[in-house]
């Protein structure tokens, strides 16, 4: 992700995982953050947080997510 405002106050919000940054692979592109969150609890704790903030597709991929 490109935002890396937004993605940086969840981290900090929820306090799991890490964050990288990803070069760009072209010149034309932007640098990207990426959150790499590692045990499946932490995931939990990840989309419970934002689970008000989805809409309907991004819940049931959530569920998927919860479910795997």
């Amino acid at each position: 992700m490109t935002d890396f405002d937004v993605v940086r106050r969840l981290h900090a919000m929820t306090g799991v995982g890490w964050l990288s940054e990803v070069p760009p692979a072209q010149p034309h592109h932007l640098p990207q953050l990426k959150w790499t969150v590692g045990k499946k609890s932490e995931l939990l704790q990840v989309l419970y947080t934002v689970w008000p903030l989805l809409g309907e597709r991004k819940q049931a991929s959530a569920t998927r997510a919860i479910r795997a």
